[in-house]
């Protein structure tokens, strides 16, 4: 390490700087721009690309280096287009990303804008050091809390003040956190030269097997992947020779198997199995995170998926997504501990000597995915509430090690109806920005490195409360919550649906008309509907906000669904409404758990002697419990009774005869 070591900290400059006010050694900014004011974030960015020119000005290094480059985030789903540059690189250099490797030599000027990308966090990171003995090794090293290591073996007394006066503040240090020293690399063997007795063993293995994977990591978290044969068959089937010539600098390369291979290969050339069902089988033969890596006959390489295993599933599309014959799978571990390759190499410089020193060592896309990988469905995580929202839900900052979270926050994502099983009429008074929020994880998406959680799923839930309270046939009230009227609108539906089948769904059991859904509110979060020609036909009002009874058919508890009938509900007294008792009353209709024995018997509660008809003494709580139950029971049913009553007066009126006219039902046992 070299004996002087300065640390700069991105303390803000005066908000009314300029980008002029930076000072030329600040990289080129067009004309018409150097008066307006900057962003905070490009201030920033401006004063520390100044402040690293004033440092290199001072050591005389015209030159910059790059050593061990990476591209920070997921790039197996992002990789970059030939005609689009990854993030970072655009303007720097050609489309494909060919210029940065390890060992690039670089002018000052592209190794500043750099640096500047580093600062903003667009997604590329790399150390720059001199790039020849007259520089005094020279370094730079972007650190991952808004600061910068920058050294060599002279004092920058000079320098360091003009870093101040841009308004950052500088410190001597012991040594860069970054520096080479600190890297875990592989030890001496673990990954040989690229040489020919490699490229012997690649093509032997390509003609074993028919065809293999090689992956190239030009940078760190970005890949270039050949498919090899050993005749190059096809527009993107090379041959050894051909890949050779087209490897970046000192790539790092791996060799991987056909999906297709051993036994699961030998049946999909007999045609036992097809090339789908070989991948699939492979899929489920995986015991680690995998990706699916898809190559088509055409030349193209599909984009990768998570080889997760639903997608081993027979009703799944075509893994492949190519349907053509001869197109080609993998699958490569996704975890750096998991990566078991058949052959693995690094490409020498040109006289044969590997310079590159890989670091072995976690990088923070690294510790994200194995962060991501260490998640379970059902795990809880907690977080705080982001301000960004989406149009399905809200980003929560999930609370990780510092080391994960290092160069960015893991998101999770709470879709709307994942905040509460009530309705949330505004998010912001359920889930305001910077709120802390408990959650269990529902789903990973890798692709984006997102978690889906649920908020809903730690509070208790309503409906199954609610369904755990009613029987089949049971009295309940409800409220009118809203009408959906879409009344004379024509519905197909199939010749033999039935009557039945219809009900409760707004269509005419005769005309198959919509006249509309009626949704009950029958607890909150607990909802219902009736048909609109059930209210119609009964002279029942469906206003918002009313109250209604209804009659509980059935509970479907997979399908979180409360099937009632108002008809049932208003023809539930049959004939005998004006009798004196005014039809018959049963506590177990109106929400009184009635028990019976084997026998049918009535099971008496606990406490109560059947032949004396009398509580026993000592049990005043049981007998005060059951006749607070049978009295809300009996209010049910008389609130019941008197909405049918008015019910059947307003339809009577509606007919204009005189007399309530008997209605087919049941007869109320």
């Amino acid at each position: 390490m070299a004996p002087f070591v300065y640390r700069i900290s991105l303390a803000a400059p005066d908000p009314g700087t300029t980008v002029a006010a930076l000072g030329s050694q600040a990289s080129a900014t067009p004309a018409a721009a150097a008066d307006r004011p900057v962003p905070a974030r490009r201030r920033l960015a401006d004063a520390c690309v100044a402040a690293v020119a004033g440092f290199a000005f001072d050591a005389g290094a015209a030159q910059l280096v790059v050593d061990n480059p990476m591209l920070d985030g997921f790039f197996s789903f992002a990789m970059p287009s030939p005609r689009r540059p990854a993030p970072g690189l655009e303007g720097l250099f050609p489309p494909d990303g060919s210029g940065f490797h390890d060992g690039a030599r670089l002018p000052l000027s592209i190794g500043l804008e750099l640096v500047r990308a580093m600062v903003l966090q667009e997604g590329v990171w790399c150390r720059l050091h001199g790039g020849d003995s007259r520089d005094g090794g020279f370094f730079v090293h972007v650190g991952y809390e808004d600061d910068i290591y920058v050294g060599g073996d002279r004092p920058f007394t000079e320098a360091a003040a003009r870093a101040r006066v841009l308004g950052l503040q500088v410190a001597r240090v012991a040594e860069s956190p970054f520096a080479p020293d600190a890297d875990e690399v592989a030890g001496p063997g673990e990954e040989p030269a690229a040489d020919d007795a490699f490229w012997t063993a690649v093509a032997e293995l390509a003609a074993e097997r028919g065809s293999v994977l090689l992956e190239e990591q030009y940078v760190g978290n970005a890949y270039r992947r050949h498919w090899i044969s050993a005749a190059g068959a096809t527009p993107a089937m090379r041959t050894v020779e051909e890949v050779r010539g087209v490897l970046g600098p000192r790539a790092r390369l791996a060799v991987w198997p056909d999906a297709g291979d051993d036994e699961a290969e030998a049946e999909a050339k007999t045609g036992a199995k097809t090339e789908s069902e070989t991948v699939r089988a492979a899929v489920r033969r995986q015991d680690c995170l995998q990706l699916l890596v898809r190559y088509c006959p055409d030349g193209r390489f599909h984009p990768e998926m998570i080889a997760e295993p639903h997608v081993a599933r027979a009703d799944v599309p075509d893994p492949t997504g190519c349907p053509a014959r001869g197109h080609r799978s993998a699958l490569v571990p996704l975890l750096r501990t998991d990566r078991r390759p058949l052959l693995a190499a690094v490409v020498p410089d040109a006289d044969g000597v590997v310079r590159a020193r890989w670091r072995t060592d976690a990088t923070p896309a690294d510790r994200r995915r194995a962060y991501l990988a260490g998640l379970r469905v059902g795990d809880v995580v907690s977080g705080v509430v982001s301000p960004a929202w989406t149009e399905v839900g809200v980003y929560v900052e999930l609370d990780v090690p510092w080391e994960v979270s290092a160069w960015g926050t893991v998101m999770g994502v709470v879709r709307f109806p994942h905040l509460s099983w009530t309705r949330v009429d505004s998010v912001g008074d359920v889930a305001p920005p910077g709120a802390a929020v408990r959650a269990r994880v529902q789903d990973i998406d890798w692709a984006r490195e997102h978690v889906y959680l649920s908020v809903r799923a730690l509070q208790p839930d309503p409906w199954r409360q609610y369904a755990d309270t009613v029987e089949d046939g049971e009295i309940v009230r409800g409220v009118v919550d809203s009408v959906r009227a879409v009344a004379g609108a024509r519905v197909d539906t199939p010749a033999d649906t039935t009557a039945d089948m219809r009900e409760g769904t707004g269509i005419d059991a005769n005309t198959g008309t919509n006249t509309g859904t009626v949704v009950i509110r029958l607890a909150d979060a607990v909802e219902a509907v009736v048909s609109g020609d059930d209210f119609a036909g009964h002279g029942a009002e469906a206003v918002p906000g009313d109250e209604v009874f209804v009659r509980i058919t059935h509970v479907d508890r997979d399908q979180r669904r409360i099937a009632v009938s108002l008809a049932a509900a208003i023809a539930w007294f049959g004939d005998d409404l004006d009798d004196e008792d005014g039809g018959s009353f049963h506590p177990g209709h109106y929400g009184m758990n009635i028990d019976y024995d084997k026998n049918g018997d009535y099971v008496y509660p606990v406490g109560f002697d059947v032949d004396a008809e009398e509580w026993l003494p000592g049990f005043d709580d049981e007998r005060r419990t059951w006749e607070q139950r049978y009295l809300a029971a009996e209010a049910r049913f008389e609130a019941h009774k008197a909405y049918v009553l008015r019910t059947r007066e307003r339809a009577t009126a509606a007919r204009g005869v005189a007399g309530a006219a008997p209605l087919p039902g049941p007869s109320g046992t």
